[in-house]
């Protein structure tokens, strides 16, 4: 996973968790049980990451983050 991008998104607007979800799903975001946060990995730099964060920023109710795979790797360490 070097050189990878990783997109987190966590869901802040729990009435609407339900539509959100399926947001995240259609942005190819998955669910990752030990971080409770929605992911997605992809090469860092890769046009599918800068489409795939576009769709993420237009999702509302949520708040996301960009890790490089190193600060990744560090935060699944800690969970």
């Amino acid at each position: 996973m070097s050189n990878a991008a990783v997109i987190t998104a966590t869901i802040t607007d729990r009435t609407n968790a339900p539509v959100i979800r399926k947001h995240l799903k259609d942005a190819l975001l998955t669910w990752h049980q030990s971080t409770r946060q929605w992911v997605h990995v992809s090469p860092l730099g890769a046009m599918e990451t800068r489409t795939i964060l576009e769709d993420v920023k237009k999702i509302k109710g949520i708040e996301y983050q960009i890790f490089s795979s190193e600060q990744w790797q560090e935060t699944l360490k800690n969970s």
